[in-house]
């Protein structure tokens, strides 16, 4: 049975107006600031995405890279009011232009719901990465070198 509430969701879902972050961008971390003073993020909750967790040699930041395996990183899902003017600070924040990042939609999990959201993956090679074997970057777990 198809409500109000489930056309808006699948619509929200392709206009793709989430965002997922996983490390730096999270509340309480050094770059939420550039997130929240968008004005136009509302925090949903936690969430997790299928994907592994790595912290490059030397910096300070994470990055996901997508799996097929059983593995998820954890962050926080945020609702965008004004998808295209934030996306577009948050791209320059995470380096696109240099192929550092790249945006794509991926599926989040919220328990047992899905929801697609955009989010930043690392595109960069792993040499000498530590991966976070816990997925989550404020729990990280001894890291091992990939």
């Amino acid at each position: 049975m198809q409500t109000k509430f489930n056309s808006i969701r699948r619509a929200t879902r392709r206009n793709g107006q989430f965002l997922f972050v996983y490390g730096t961008l999270m509340r309480g971390q050094r770059l939420h600031g550039h997130l929240k003073s968008q004005g136009n993020v509302e925090y949903v909750g936690p969430g997790r995405i299928r994907a592994e967790l790595y912290r490059p040699h030397g910096r300070r930041y994470p990055g996901a890279v997508k799996t097929r395996a059983d593995r998820y990183v954890h962050g926080e899902l945020y609702k965008l009011r004004a998808p295209s003017q934030t996306l577009k600070t948050i791209d320059k924040l995470e380096g696109l232009e240099d192929g550092l990042f790249v945006r794509e939609i991926v599926d989040v999990w919220q328990g047992s719901q899905k929801i697609s959201a955009w989010t930043y993956l690392y595109n960069r090679p792993l040499a000498n990465a530590e991966h976070i074997s816990s997925g989550d970057f404020l729990r990280r777990s001894i890291p091992t070198t990939s």
